[in-house]
């Protein structure tokens, strides 16, 4: 299953099991955009029911891939949230990483998120910071918008959150990183040029194939004594993203 996630996605990926780290166990969690299954494989493996749900047609073979243990407490939705049908169902950890700024409907997509988490549920949305940053990759990858501090704030009183922590997350490391993501997309994501905005938001989430020789060098180990230094920063509005966790 492993393949190569660029720098940012590690740090996303470690900000978040480090908040959720005192969540009970046997959580039912949704992660929604949940791309090539790293986040979703995490909890699964601390005993969470985990809902992995994306609109990439990837995501059933690469459940196939994970040891036999950790697929039974994944199941895969291939399909767009907006539309799948949750039925009466509720969670008590709802994630969506990287997902809202490629989404147009956003009243909607928090509307949808509010209605199905538990009482006492947690929240948490990552997007990338800043519409001042915008750039050629925003568009390759299929962004509709970037956020800055005062959209990061609408989500929250959208919510009402019984607590709430906005984090900007892994400063300085992925704007130093982000020039090299920003020369790389043309290479990287040519073949979808032509695409649809969403064609484009599906490959965003895959495994990028053609830098996996890099995947020994950039991971949660190599990245994390980097993610500790961030960590002192989190409240200095200087990343190009913010994470959000809202215990509702």
């Amino acid at each position: 299953m492993r393949g190569y996630k660029g720098p940012r996605f590690w740090f996303r990926y470690l900000e978040v099991i480090y908040s959720l780290r005192k969540i009970p166990r046997k959580r039912k969690i949704l992660e929604i955009g949940a791309g090539t299954l790293e986040l979703s494989s995490y909890f699964a493996k601390k005993g969470h029911k985990v809902t992995a749900l994306d609109l990439s047609s990837d995501l059933i073979p690469l459940k196939k891939e994970l040891p036999t243990n950790l697929q039974k407490n994944i199941r895969c939705i291939e399909s767009d949230f907006l539309k799948y049908n949750f039925k009466n169902e509720k969670f008590d950890v709802i994630i969506a990483m990287e997902v809202l700024e490629h989404v147009k409907e956003e009243k909607k997509f928090l509307k949808k998120v509010q209605n199905l988490i538990c009482k006492n549920g947690v929240i948490v949305i990552s997007v990338p910071a800043h519409m001042s940053m915008w750039s050629r990759d925003d568009e390759m990858v299929g962004h509709v918008r970037r956020y800055d501090k005062k959209d990061m704030f609408r989500v929250k009183r959208f919510f009402k959150p019984k607590f709430s922590s906005i984090n900007s997350y892994g400063w300085p490391w992925i704007n130093i990183t982000r020039y090299l993501r920003i020369v790389s997309t043309d290479i990287i994501y040519k073949e979808s040029n032509d695409s649809s905005q969403v064609d484009r938001s599906i490959v965003s989430g895959q495994r990028i194939k053609k830098l996996n020789f890099l995947r020994f060098f950039i991971n949660e180990f190599t990245v994390f004594p980097f993610w500790l230094v961030s960590r002192l920063f989190v409240k200095i509005n200087l990343s190009e993203g913010y994470i959000i966790f809202m215990k509702i």
